[in-house]
């Protein structure tokens, strides 16, 4: 059984959680301004006086305050990718001579933090995207601050890749 020898938690998982967070956002952005959209034209408007039309308002409505709630679900996935990366980081046995590649990626994991941030604000500022970047601001703050939560993300992570102490490595290179 592999259990042990096939986990994996390295500096190459902040690359992973920072395109996911931001395709999230993206995401989550797009589909709150379809909603609002949706529930603002005049087909809706006109088809509310009818009792079905009713039933639609309200499940709109509901749509809209999920959708809302799921601000605070990305912060919830941002703390339990970062706990995973840090549990699986302990479990997976490195060598410190591996620290320099290690340091390598997360300089390259800030430098891509700082690109997909500005790239967020980017969208975030346009006219049609900045009615659903103010309805998150949760998730707005973590993607326009992202390299300050990448930091202490990476170098926590790289004390736990390489801060044991050789007699834990038991001979493994």
């Amino acid at each position: 059984m592999c259990f042990h020898k096939c986990k994996k938690g390295s500096m190459e998982d902040m690359f992973v959680l920072i395109m996911i967070i931001f395709v999230g956002a993206l995401s989550l952005g797009i589909g709150y301004q379809i909603l609002t959209t949706l529930t603002n034209t005049d087909v809706v408007s006109n088809f509310t006086t009818t009792a079905e039309g009713a039933d639609w308002d309200q499940t709109l409505d509901k749509m809209d305050s999920i959708f809302l709630n799921l601000d605070l679900l990305s912060v919830f996935f941002v703390v339990m990718v970062f706990i995973s990366i840090l549990v699986l980081s302990f479990l997976v046995p490195s060598h410190p001579i591996f620290m320099i590649l290690g340091f390598i990626l997360f300089i390259f994991s800030i430098f891509l933090s700082v690109i997909f941030s500005n790239m967020y604000q980017t969208f975030a500022e346009t006219s049609i995207l900045t009615s659903s970047a103010t309805s998150f601001p949760i998730t707005n703050h973590i993607l326009t601050n992202l390299p300050f939560y990448i930091v202490p993300m990476g170098i926590l992570t790289m004390i736990v890749l390489y801060g044991r102490s050789r007699s834990d490595l038991s001979g493994q290179i």
